[in-house]
């Protein structure tokens, strides 16, 4: 019986933990604040203040994007020049998609991908500036194929 009290105590305290980790970060969400970790690509640790470097290679390579380049010539050319995930990893296509489609970079905060209102960070690019190789990503990626493996029936 004492096992069963205890277990019931510990399941309504861990429900209402969720509860209190929900409604803080539905407050930051209202306040355009980051949910907290630390900088994603093109900001410094906290996530409010620019990387100048890593900004000014979200701002060219959205140039490019627009003006036709690869994603692959943007990836190897930033892997050959040692430039670094913010886990100081390798680039590759889905997490360079993930970077460069965030709407982050135009100072817009988003929650599960939407955004949800202005941000609490200046913009690296514009929403504009965003928007449009969001669109070309997206555009390419509806263009894609994907192959099907070896004995599957499609």
């Amino acid at each position: 019986m004492q096992a069963k009290v205890a277990g019931a105590v510990a399941q309504h305290e861990v429900k209402h933990m969720i509860e209190r980790v929900h409604r803080k970060h539905q407050e930051l969400r209202e306040k355009g604040l980051p949910s907290g970790g630390g900088g994603p690509f093109g900001f410094k640790v906290g996530g409010i203040e620019h990387d100048d470097e890593e900004a000014a290679l979200i701002v060219e390579a959205t140039a490019r994007i627009l003006n036709g380049a690869s994603l692959a010539s943007i990836i190897r050319e930033w892997n050959e020049a040692g430039v670094k995930t913010t886990r100081g990893g390798k680039w590759h296509y889905s997490s360079f998609t993930s970077m460069i489609r965030r709407w982050r970079n135009a100072g817009i905060r988003e929650h599960k991908g939407e955004p949800v209102g202005p941000a609490a960070w200046e913009p690296i690019v514009t929403e504009d500036e965003l928007r449009k190789p969001r669109s070309v990503l997206d555009s390419r990626s509806a263009g894609r194929t994907t192959r099907a493996s070896v004995g599957s029936t499609c």
